[in-house]
């Protein structure tokens, strides 16, 4: 601040003058009315996998317990005798039979009789995988011999045909009997195909 000093003549005093400007006021402060932007959040939730639907699993083996055994036709020459039998699903679900079927005799009571059993072909082909959906049939032949060797009793028993499916343990019966001289049987390959007329 400056002080000028005057001289008064008449009261000889000095009156004390200021001459300051006043401040400059300071500027005031400016709020910044920008904002922080927030960040999307970002899902970690992984996406969905679709994965194939796998096939449906093969029909497995028949059990003897889906099965059921029935005579079919019956042919005869030169001292053999040819009879099919037919298989039937009688499940409700489908399986397979592959390979030759077990063939043993039984005498009246259920006793198992001495049995000489061969495998044949008769014309059939090799064995083959036989689907047996609910309700449908396989077959196979079995061929015994009606002339009796020197040694066999005479005439030929009357014995009881039992059927063991393959890789099965447990049998199926019919009730026509047979009289395989010897207790000597051959028996096919089980097939798709086969006649069943006339039925018995």
């Amino acid at each position: 601040m400056v002080v000028l000093a005057a001289a008064v003549a008449a009261t000889g005093s000095y009156i004390a003058l200021s001459t300051a400007h006043p401040s400059a006021a300071a500027p005031a402060a400016t709020q910044s009315s920008a904002t922080t932007p927030v960040p999307t959040p970002i899902s970690t939730v992984p996406p969905a996998t679709y994965l194939p639907t796998p096939p449906p699993s093969p029909p497995g083996a028949c059990r003897t317990a889906q099965l059921h055994l029935q005579t079919g036709q019956i042919e005869g020459a030169m001292g053999q005798r040819f009879i099919t039998y037919g298989l039937r699903n009688r499940s409700a679900v489908a399986c397979t039979l592959f390979g030759f079927p077990g063939v043993h005799l039984l005498d009246a009571h259920g006793g198992v009789l001495p049995t000489v059993v061969g495998h044949g072909y008769f014309d059939t082909g090799p064995a083959t995988r036989v689907l047996l959906r609910p309700g449908g049939w396989a077959f196979f032949t079995l061929q015994e011999g009606v002339n009796p060797y020197d040694t066999d009793p005479q005439p030929c028993p009357t014995v009881t045909l039992a059927i063991t499916p393959p890789n099965q343990h447990q049998a199926l019966t019919v009730p026509e009997a047979i009289a395989p001289c010897g207790g000597r049987v051959s028996v096919s390959p089980i097939r798709s195909t086969g006649e069943l007329t006339p039925i018995r």
